[in-house]
């Protein structure tokens, strides 16, 4: 009958273990999945400082030749 328990009791620490290795692996996912969000995020923002310094860029270049004496 001891063992019995025994087997009981372990089977019962193996099914808690299993769940909190499910939960480690669902939250590395999320952290995966935001940082991933994070880094598409911050690219676009460097795309779009990219075509706003070009924008300025050639919006000074188109000001500076009708400033220009002829």
């Amino acid at each position: 009958m001891m063992a019995k328990t025994n087997l009981v009791q372990h089977e019962q620490h193996l099914k808690h273990l299993e769940k909190s290795i499910r939960e480690i692996c669902d939250d590395h996912k999320q952290m995966y999945e935001l940082v991933h969000e994070s880094w598409t995020k911050t690219m676009q923002l460097f795309l779009v400082t990219d075509n706003l310094r070009a924008t300025r860029l050639e919006f000074e270049k188109e000001n500076s030749v009708k400033d220009s004496p002829d």
